[in-house]
Parts: structure tokens; sequence; C-alpha cells
């Protein structure tokens, strides 16, 4: 299954980082999910994680996810894919990049009763 749109997806990532104990915020500074959590061990406190959501691989993601790096808004940049798995190149660069990914797939569509934090497959495929 395809995603509809990146804001589903971005839904679907935010409900998945809060499961990991983030406090998610959708478009926040012009980033598609901004997830903080405590981080004793940071000057500020917290660990800050910027995610660019696209539903196929494409450059301007790696852009916009390095973008959020170089300004210093955020601690850990990623660019989640709606799509299983990498190709090489676009592995590559996002390991030249600095940038960590997540595939994020649909597994089926919702449907009522189901909780919509449970159908999305999502991989990390690179991380800090």
């Amino acid at each position: 299954m395809k995603w509809d749109s990146e804001e589903q997806m971005a839904l679907a990532l935010k409900a998945w980082r809060e499961r990991q104990g983030y406090t998610g915020y959708p478009e926040l500074d012009g980033i598609d999910i901004v997830a903080t959590r405590p981080d004793a061990g940071l000057p500020e406190g917290k660990r800050v994680l910027g995610i660019e959501c696209k539903l196929r691989p494409c450059v301007h993601g790696l852009y916009q996810a390095h973008r959020t790096y170089a300004s210093g808004v955020v601690h850990e940049p990623w660019v989640a894919v709606g799509i299983r798995r990498l190709d090489e190149e676009y592995a590559l660069l996002t390991t030249a990049l600095h940038l960590g990914v997540i595939c994020c797939w649909q597994r089926h569509v919702p449907t009522a009763g189901v909780d919509p934090d449970e159908w999305p497959g999502i991989t990390e495929v690179t991380m800090h």
C-alpha cells in the first residue's frame, strides 16, 4: 500500500516516535516532524530530532533534512521515505550527509477499531 500523502505518513511517524518516549510536534519551524525527549547529557537538557517526510526518495528531501542539521536546530536529522528498502545510491548519500533514514510503508489500510499506530511498517535504516 502507498501513503495517500506526506501528512498521513508524518502522523504515523509522530505516533511511532511518541511510543519511543519522544514528544512529537507536526510542522514546526518548517520541519515535518520535530520530536524531543529529555537528555541530561546535552547542555539544553533535551534531544531534538527533525524528520522530513517524502513519499519517495528524492534529492529535495535530503536537502531539507541536511538544512535542518546545518542550521543547528536539531541534534539528529532524519529523512523518512515511503518505501520498504533503500537503494544503495540513496543510502550512500544519506550517510555522506550525516542523515538518518526511516523507511515507512503501510502494511494495510486502517479500518474501524484498528489503532492507526499499529499499521505502519517502519524500519530505521541508518542511525546516528
